[in-house]
């Protein structure tokens, strides 16, 4: 089965944001902050006002008048001593002072986005310049310029995770010690589509509808109608294709709440599409850790403790996953793929004058898994180990599943001598020595190295994931969820499982790809989960059609019960009828039987040193690894006999 959805996005017929237009739309132009830190003495937009074709200009004190709140950050759990991390206002525009290069401060309304961008060099801003803090070093020293008066000394969390006593002891018995720092850069991701937004606004409903890039539905949603104090039904989010996110795409940024402020007062639409420039300086960054970690062994090499020492730098706010990435990713799998009997793990974040940091491709588990491997290297050779030996003896072995960790959860399943040794195989590990002679013979230096790592995968925000289908009058299903594909092949991945489920031809399945199913709860797109999260909803929803659709087959092959299926085909006492050939005689005016069906899956969160409830704004419970048992349940009305509600489990 090819990729469904290649077709139309390599020969132009994709829609992304910047491809929406509403009548009547106007265009936006944001000014941005040109210094990392200044207090705002005097905005003047009359020049910008003036210029021909601008409708309106916004600052912030327009902005401040229509209420909005902070943007948010998902970090409520508490830290070292019960202390709970510190948030300052994140404001929509900038209020009295930048804290960045890139801040929006301002932004023009105009009949062309060329006029609005030539109107905003027009708009004035006197600056009175302060001393800026550009690493987590700088700004945690004695004397350093204070980015918010309520964050001293510009701390603004401390989080620990697992037994710090216990750790102790084992490094005061062994018999070496190890200890490497690392740097995880600060990145600025590079998606192919720059980010964008149109807002319009129904008087008459009190809605909004918002076109821009996201992950999901339920989670932009719930960040939109916080910080502008709405109901949910009050928003709709309308999205078709997303070039590009990895984590990017996950935050409500602060440009979507002056555009439908603009939307609001002026009546008509409001479209902005960033610059690729523009990008680098207003979408958040990723990474931004320094991790020092430390290694505990006995005389053979046993591992006996591990601990980390980690500083994250926040940029200037706390943006919405960016301390979670800092603290709860990097901790649950501190341990790597080793069985080590103490861990602990110290984050202290701070902030800085630089654009906020929140999730980017990995979100904090590469940082911990380049920060373990790079301390187990170095400690194999400072020790003289033998690299792979070192690894081979502290793996968690296959017979210890499922393996509690010493600090925050518990591995279901994995044999990872068995993937190293086949790695071990395929890259010809020992063949190297001659390839590096042939090189050195050449003139070339040639060089080999090996890591082995493990990532929580499958987590989600929302509690569970719900799935639909609808079907039309030919028999042929239309599946929706509210993840949003940004590249994964959703349109191909989810009918194949349908139909491989069904035993059915996958030509009769489709995955619509906009945000059509927004009455649905479920996670997002990201932590490697959408396979495995709305897949598998997928994947259960499918035989639960199959249970829902049974007592229809028996009336058409005239039997009371005894069907049976398979091969996308019922059977009973010689006859059979066929899943599509079914769906096609119960289609009629009312709704077909097995239209709009629910999947719901509700899983267990794997037990943690330190729990996330859930924020009220984002509704984000403990993130949780791939693969824990999950309950699925089913439910809806048939117009032709009652559905009855189905609970299974499955692992």
């Amino acid at each position: 089965m090819t990729r469904r959805e290649d077709f139309r996005l390599v020969t132009g017929q994709g829609r992304y944001t910047a491809d929406w237009n509403l009548p009547g739309q106007l265009h936006a132009a944001f000014l941005r902050a040109d210094r990392a830190h200044a207090e705002i003495v005097r905005v003047d937009t009359t020049r910008a006002r003036a210029h021909p074709g601008v409708v309106a200009v916004y600052a912030s004190e327009d902005i401040r008048q229509a209420g909005f709140k902070s943007l948010p950050n998902i970090v409520n759990y508490p830290g070292v001593g019960g202390q709970q991390m510190r948030k300052p206002h994140h404001p929509v525009l900038a209020q009295d002072r930048v804290r960045y290069v890139g801040e929006p401060v301002a932004v023009v309304v105009a009949k062309t986005a060329a006029g609005a961008e030539d109107a905003r060099e027009l708009i004035e801003v006197e600056y009175r310049d302060l001393p800026a803090v550009t690493s987590f070093e700088a700004a945690v020293r004695d004397g350093a310029p204070q980015l918010h008066a309520d964050a001293p000394g510009n701390l603004a969390f401390e989080f620990e995770s697992g037994d710090a006593q216990a750790v102790a002891a084992a490094f005061e018995r062994a018999k070496h010690v190890s200890r490497v720092t690392v740097d995880s850069q600060r990145v600025a991701g590079n998606a192919m589509e720059p980010r964008a937004c149109l807002a319009a606004f129904d008087p008459a409903s009190g809605r909004y509808t918002l076109h821009l890039l996201l992950q999901g539905v339920g989670g932009m949603k719930g960040q939109i109608t916080h910080v502008a104090g709405l109901d949910k039904d009050k928003v709709v989010l309308v999205a078709q294709d997303v070039g590009g996110s990895f984590g990017v795409r996950g935050a409500a940024y602060p440009e979507y709440f002056p555009l439908m402020h603009a939307a609001k007062t002026l009546a008509r639409p409001v479209k902005w599409v960033a610059t690729r420039s523009e990008t680098f300086v207003s979408d958040f960054h990723g990474r931004a850790i320094s991790l020092t970690g430390e290694l505990a062994l006995d005389e053979k090499g046993t591992i006996l403790a591990i601990r980390f020492d980690d500083r994250a730098d926040l940029g200037a706010y706390a943006a919405a996953f960016g301390a979670f990435i800092a603290t709860r990713n990097i901790s649950v799998t501190a341990g790597g793929t080793y069985r080590i009997p103490a861990i602990y793990v110290r984050t202290r974040l701070a902030f800085t004058n630089a654009v906020p940091i929140s999730a980017y491709r990995g979100a904090g588990r590469p940082d911990i898994a380049y920060a373990i491997e790079r301390l187990i290297d170095y400690a194999a050779h400072e020790h003289g180990f033998d690299a792979i030996a070192f690894r081979r003896r502290n793996f968690v072995p296959p017979s210890a599943m499922p393996y509690k960790t010493a600090n925050a959860g518990t591995y279901d399943s994995g044999d990872f001598e068995a993937v190293m040794d086949d790695a071990l195989k395929r890259a010809d590990w020992k063949g190297f020595k001659s390839r590096r002679a042939a090189s050195t013979r050449a003139g070339k230096l040639r060089g080999i190295g090996i890591a082995t790592y493990l990532e929580a995968g499958g987590g989600g925000a929302a509690p569970k994931d719900q799935v639909a289908v609808s079907f039309d009058r030919k028999g042929d299903m239309t599946l929706v969820a509210v993840t949003q594909s940004s590249g994964q092949g959703h349109e191909t991945t989810f009918p194949q499982i349908v139909a491989e489920t069904l035993g059915i031809d996958e030509k009769h399945i489709r995955f619509d790809p906009r945000t059509t199913a927004e009455d649905l709860v479920g996670n997002g797109t990201g932590g490697s989960r959408g396979a495995l999260g709305t897949g598998s909803a997928f994947k259960i929803l499918g035989e639960k059609l199959i249970d829902v659709a049974k007592p229809h087959a028996a009336m058409e092959l005239g039997v009371e019960s005894a069907v049976t299926y398979s091969k996308g085909r019922f059977r009973a006492n010689g006859r059979s009828i066929g899943f599509i050939e079914l769906a096609r005689k119960l289609a009629g005016p009312s709704p077909h039987p097995s239209t709009r069906r629910r999947m719901a899956s509700s899983a267990r969160p794997i037990p943690t040193a330190v729990t996330s409830p859930r924020s009220r704004s984002i509704r984000r419970p403990a993130r949780r690894p791939s693969r824990v048992t999950s309950r699925w349940t089913i439910w809806g009305t048939s117009s032709r006999r009652p559905w009855s509600k189905a609970r299974c489990t499955v692992a």
